[in-house]
């Protein structure tokens, strides 16, 4: 979200523990890594699942919430869609994010830690374009007020000012019928690709993407992850 406006959303039931209280084991943690998924049971199912030693492909895709004048964000629709979904034999769990600069990047790592996908793909919404915009780096700033009335000007302090994207931009760009783009603004969004890249790279791929209002087709960025990622006998 490219937004410097102020937010005015409903409190999200989700809430996320501080960064340093989730524990190495990430296995051992089982009651401590499902607790903020309580009303996301599909994603309390992947999880339970990977504990069982699932060794299932799978990309994590993750979208937002509303804010401001944005009910329905099309970005969690999106990610609502493609939940449970197979793209050429990689199992999809999507998972809408609350519209915090602390919490949606945190809620998404957490997922990542507990689910251990290949990929982690976000998504938000820009309103003030009409393309699919793959962004490929997130700059360690931030502007405007999320749903929870906060700010951070600097996302990490002392960390450095960029962080690149590590997945094939141009590729999927091309299937899902977007462009390369190489700024996130300095919104919720920039935050997730920045925070979110910085925790789980280089060990998982991670890029974001932003769709118009008019959203993106579910079945396009299921055919991305699927060019990607997708088992090569199927081709």
């Amino acid at each position: 979200m490219r937004h410097t406006g102020r937010g005015h959303a409903a409190r999200d039931p989700w809430r996320v523990t501080e960064l340093r209280e989730i524990p190495p084991d990430v296995t051992a943690a089982v009651s401590v890594l499902l607790r903020p998924f309580a009303h996301a049971p599909r994603v309390v199912d992947a999880i339970a699942c990977r504990m069982v030693a699932s060794r299932t492909r799978r990309v994590l895709v993750t979208g937002f919430g509303r804010f401001l004048d944005v009910i329905d964000n099309p970005s969690g629709r999106i990610a609502r869609a493609v939940d449970g979904r197979i793209a050429d034999g990689v199992a999809v769990t999507g998972l809408e994010l609350p519209v915090s600069f602390v919490e949606g990047p945190a809620l998404a790592i957490r997922a990542a830690l507990a689910l251990d996908p290949i990929a982690v793909i976000g998504l938000g919404v820009d309103q003030r374009t009409t393309t699919v915009d793959v962004e490929t780096r997130g700059y360690n700033r931030g502007a405007g007020l999320d749903v929870d009335d906060r700010t951070l000007a600097v996302l990490e302090p002392g960390g450095p000012p960029l962080v690149y994207s590590n997945l094939d931009a141009a590729t999927f760009a091309g299937v899902i019928g977007g462009r390369v783009d190489d700024d996130a603004g300095r919104y919720v969004c920039n935050a997730w690709l920045y925070t979110v890249g910085r925790a789980l790279m280089p060990a998982r791929q991670v890029i974001f993407v932003h769709v118009p209002d008019s959203g993106l087709d579910p079945e396009r960025l299921l055919a991305g992850i699927g060019t990607l990622f997708g088992d090569p006998a199927n081709a």
